[in-house]
């Protein structure tokens, strides 16, 4: 067992030891400092092409098509109890249901963890918590806390990471007429993601074993406007599946052809670090709703395609309506590299250009979206949203997608109509 797994089953120990001797001796001191919090999404989501689906993110098991699940995508639900322990010390759990790949306890479980915390400017946790890489890392299943239906998929989507087993720091330091915080942290954690599929391999599902991770934070947080900026960096340990056949075919096309720039060494992630950068702010003012973030993601493997990310959502408050607009988009920085078909002799052409197919297939994202869409706050802590979407992808920068080998999203645009009940308690 590693030490990360020592400090994730502690954090349940620390919360289950009060339950159960309140549950030994009938004291109720226990249930005095335990608050229940909960919160939910029911949603319907349908698009107008039948042969792909639009994804939440590639931890997703359905998403938004002519012919899936429509209530699939967004619903979900959420329970979280925060525990007073004393000394200084509290303990937090989370789970969220959802439709997504992996259906375990473990993937269920977003939270668990206990928190130090001697005053009112630093605080330690040790176990799983959110990962705070985004401006919406905390939020990002709590559809109530932000204007659109789902978080921009073009930035949200390639790397749903929710939460990292190990520990962090943080520190508050007040700052103008704000609160200044730092964070760093360290842990691990082993995501399922969708993996594409491609001319030369089906789609499939993959554990993906990402340790050590390490970033940290900054966030800066008055009345109206919040402003953060994320590094985290990370090594995958893990294989994808359905490569062999990829890398079978580019080690007999090394043998038939040196100068070939796809190598078996080179279509891999394993042992390979990835680099994220993000920068966003927030404001939220007595008319007006802005938000925006900003990334980069670097990848050391050859094999993946370097990306940028970005998003601006604007809203406008009318009493308690909210219109809104926005606009999301995703591009490679970097290309991968591919072997030159035209210079190759002609007995192995056709097979450079397969496994140049499958490499942009398998490691492309290249898309935009056009939203708009309007929030209906009805009652306290309910709100009922509506949004349209239309989706362009460039090329078969696809990799955002579920579907069928050699189907691409047309690029004409694909359109997604959304509709959801949001609640917290």
């Amino acid at each position: 067992m590693t030490l990360l797994n020592m400090l994730f089953r502690l954090s349940w120990l620390m919360l289950l030891i009060p339950c159960l001797s309140w549950a030994s001796n009938g004291d109720t001191s226990f249930l005095d400092n335990l608050q229940v919090h909960g919160f939910g999404t029911l949603g319907a989501a349908a698009g107008n092409q039948s042969n792909v689906t639009a994804l939440r993110d590639l931890s997703s098991s359905q998403g938004v098509s002519h012919f899936g699940n429509p209530l699939a995508t967004d619903s979900r639900l959420g329970l979280q109890l925060d525990a007073a322990l004393g000394h200084n010390l509290s303990a937090t759990a989370q789970v969220v249901g959802a439709y997504r790949i992996n259906q375990s306890i473990d993937s269920i479980l977003q939270w668990a963890f206990v928190k130090y915390q001697p005053g009112p400017t630093w605080s330690l946790r040790l176990g799983r918590f959110g990962t705070d890489a985004f401006l919406l890392s905390d939020q990002r299943n709590v559809g109530f806390t932000y204007l659109r239906v789902r978080p921009p998929v073009e930035f949200y989507g390639f790397l749903p990471l929710y939460s990292v087993d190990g520990g962090d720091f943080q520190y508050l330091h007040p700052l103008g007429d704000g609160v200044l915080t730092a964070k760093a942290f360290w842990g691990q954690s082993n995501p399922y993601y969708y993996i594409h599929g491609s001319s030369l391999a089906a789609s499939t599902t993959s554990e993906q074993n990402l340790r050590p991770i390490m970033g940290g934070d900054l966030i800066w947080k008055n009345d109206d406007w919040i402003l953060h900026s994320a590094y985290v960096t990370l090594n995958v340990n893990t294989s994808l599946p359905g490569l062999d056949p990829l890398i079978q075919m580019a080690q007999q096309a090394g043998t038939l052809y040196a100068p070939t720039a796809i190598t078996a060494q080179n279509i891999t992630v394993r042992d390979k670090n990835i680099q994220f950068l993000e920068s966003g702010l927030a404001f939220d003012g007595e008319h007006w709703n802005v938000t925006s973030e900003l990334s980069e993601t670097l990848f050391q493997s050859q094999f993946k395609a370097n990306v940028a990310s970005g998003y601006v959502t604007v809203g406008y408050h009318l009493d308690a309506w909210t219109p809104f607009i926005g606009y999301s988009r995703v591009w490679p920085t970097r290309t991968v590299p591919i072997a030159n078909v035209a210079d190759a002799p002609p007995q192995i052409q056709s097979l450079l250009s397969a496994i140049n197919i499958s490499v942009f297939q398998l490691t492309n994202e290249n898309q935009y979206t056009q939203s708009a869409g309007v929030r209906w706050d009805f009652y306290n802590n309910f709100d009922l949203k509506a949004q349209f979407d239309r989706t362009v992808v460039l090329g078969q920068g696809d990799e955002l997608w579920a579907t069928r080998v050699g189907v691409v999203p047309r690029q004409s645009g694909v359109n997604m109509l959304s509709l959801t009940l949001d609640w917290v308690f």
